[in-house]
């Protein structure tokens, strides 16, 4: 049988993790689609470093190790373009 079990937003993984442990067996995989190789460490902790599938490094991550700018670099700066083009100061 296949289970999903749909969590999202890391403030709330330590609740979910809480609430759904009793749908986790020992033929459970979990798969972390959550930004961040922090959720993975927590289901690990929790249920068993076996049983999770980890999806690799956060795209932010890889940018900063590749030297490309950021998601929050570009939206930053195209906000600041935003906010020049009206006649205000970006910071």
């Amino acid at each position: 049988m296949i289970k999903t079990i749909d969590i999202v937003g890391l403030g709330a993984l330590e609740t979910a993790m809480e609430e759904s442990a009793h749908l986790v067996g020992d033929d459970t995989v979990l798969l972390s689609v959550l930004n961040g190789i922090r959720s993975e460490e927590d289901l690990g902790r929790r249920f068993g470093g076996e049983k999770v599938v980890h999806c690799g490094e956060p795209s932010m991550r890889q940018d900063s190790k590749a030297g490309r700018k950021t998601e929050v670099a570009l939206f930053a700066g195209t906000i600041c373009e935003l906010g020049k083009s009206m006649g205000l100061r970006c910071l």
